[in-house]
């Protein structure tokens, strides 16, 4: 119960961070809206933590929340990561650089792809185009 308490006071946690940042109105509102779904979720299992453990959940939440998460582009950072890290390849618990990929792992990435490749499949024929990130496709609209 501990748990599902503090998992749902995450949530309410990262939409409040959103909430704080957003300059857009409109995707503000939706960072608003899914907040109050979140809270409701929070106000639920804090019920349920009174009549199953029997304990205040305010033992659990803090008085105040911290300073919001910045949401922030990461692009640099993953741009550096994928630079060091796109020759490693696993070797049981290892990561080990690409001349040492073990045979079984060849083996079993060939069986995996024998179909081709859910990499190259799910964005087969995608075309981005500025302010669509959001926009559901026609053909799903349905």
């Amino acid at each position: 119960m501990e748990q599902w308490l503090m998992h749902e006071l995450n949530e309410v946690y990262n939409y409040y961070s959103a909430v704080q940042q957003e300059p857009n109105p409109r995707i503000k509102a939706i960072w608003e809206r899914f907040l109050d779904y979140e809270l409701g979720h929070l106000q639920y299992v804090m019920e349920l933590f009174k009549e199953v453990e029997r304990r205040d959940p305010r033992e659990l939440i803090p008085d105040t929340l911290p300073e919001p998460i910045p949401f922030a582009s990461q692009r640099e950072f993953v741009r550096k990561v994928l630079l060091q890290e796109v020759d490693l390849r696993a070797s049981g618990a290892d990561f080990v650089p690409l001349e040492q990929d073990p045979e079984r792992s060849q083996k079993y990435r060939q069986h995996l792809n024998s179909e081709g490749s859910p990499t190259e499949a799910a964005p087969a024929g995608y075309v981005w185009n500025p302010g669509t990130e959001l926009a559901m496709p026609a053909e799903q609209q349905k």
